[in-house]
C-alpha cells in the first residue's frame, strides 16, 4: 500500500520500500523453488543490497542475466 501510494503521486518509491517488499515476498514458501527478477535492481546499492537481504534469507544468487539489446532492435 504504501508503494502504491506513492506511486499514485508520481513518486519514485524508495530503495527501502522496495526492498520490504521483495522480503515480504521472498519469505513466502512459494519463492524456496526459485524466482526470476526483471529490471531489479538497478544500480550497485540495490544489487548490494538485494545480495545482503537474499543473504539473511538464505536464498543465495545462483545466476544473473543481461540482455544488451540495440534500442533500434527493440523497436
Amino acid at each position: 500500500l504504501q508503494a502504491k501510494a506513492v506511486m499514485a503521486a508520481g513518486a519514485l518509491v524508495s530503495d527501502e520500500i522496495v526492498l520490504g517488499m521483495l522480503e515480504e515476498r521472498f519469505s513466502q514458501p512459494d519463492v524456496l523453488g526459485g524466482f526470476i527478477l526483471d529490471g531489479y535492481p538497478r544500480n550497485l546499492a540495490q544489487a548490494n543490497a538485494l545480495e545482503a537481504l537474499l543473504g539473511r534469507l538464505g536464498q543465495p544468487i545462483d545466476r544473473a542475466v543481461q540482455l544488451d539489446v540495440a534500442e533500434s532492435t527493440l523497436l
